[in-house]
């Protein structure tokens, strides 16, 4: 739901901004903006919530092998960050202590990705859980994907910060 299309919307980074785009700018118009559709729908309580509001997703990409992604979304914000290596890539020693310190991750470490995997959280209202799983399956490689080399697939994402 837009209530002001006319503002002006400036993108960043996490949070990131020139504080003279955003402060004492008086581009505001509350007479204007309060003629807008946006504005009368949500005084008038028809606004219908976004289904998904929140997510957090930890997941594995085959064109980055030894490197966990994680993608988190409230709302219009998202990121997506390394969030390190994965367990698999340490070594036998440093596996025994990370199981020691989280005993699930035994049973995580099987052959042959070990524990690389796609794990995620949707908060949300109306979810479609059909719809959900079936946008989701769509994500996974088929059986001659996981079969060639992973280098040859394209990666769509930016560089991890």
């Amino acid at each position: 739901m837009i209530l002001n299309p006319e503002a002006k919307i400036v993108k960043t980074t996490k949070s990131e901004v020139d504080f003279d785009l955003i402060l004492n700018t008086n581009l505001f118009d509350f007479e204007q903006a309060s003629t807008q559709v946006g504005w009368i729908k949500k005084l008038n309580e028809e606004h219908t919530p976004e289904n998904i509001t929140r997510s957090k997703v930890f997941f594995w990409l085959a064109t980055r092998f030894n490197e966990i992604g994680l993608l988190s979304q409230a709302g219009p914000s998202t990121t997506i960050e390394s969030a390190g290596p994965w367990a698999i890539t340490y070594s036998k020693e440093e596996q025994q202590e990370l199981i020691e310190e989280d005993p699930t991750l035994k049973e995580k470490l099987q052959a042959p990705f070990g524990d690389r995997m796609t794990e995620l959280v949707f908060i949300g209202f109306n979810l479609d859980e059909q719809e959900v799983i079936e946008a989701l399956d769509g994500c996974l490689l088929t059986d001659e994907e996981m079969n060639m080399d992973y280098s040859q697939l394209k990666d769509p994402f930016p560089q991890f910060q």
